[in-house]
């Protein structure tokens, strides 16, 4: 995942990868989706991106904004 973050996300992106036979995810052979949300001038930070399986999403929100996010992956 993308984020375009500083006090509040602002904006995110999600990366898909193929996944491999063995079960696990190929980095190399990836695409992304639209970005959600306001883009800053900032550069995005990538969450995860290294081939570990995504099985969920935690956050932290107030006021109904996302203050913030992250993956949580599978272990070995």
């Amino acid at each position: 995942m993308n984020v375009d973050a500083q006090d509040r996300v602002h904006a995110l992106q999600l990366v898909f990868m193929r996944l491999k036979p063995d079960g696990s995810l190929d980095p190399s052979d990836q695409y992304t989706s639209p970005w959600n949300g306001v883009r800053s001038n900032r550069p995005p930070e990538l969450l995860g991106g290294t081939g570990e399986s995504v099985v969920g999403i935690c956050y932290r929100g107030h006021a109904g904004m996302v203050i913030a996010i992250g993956l949580v992956v599978r272990g070995p």
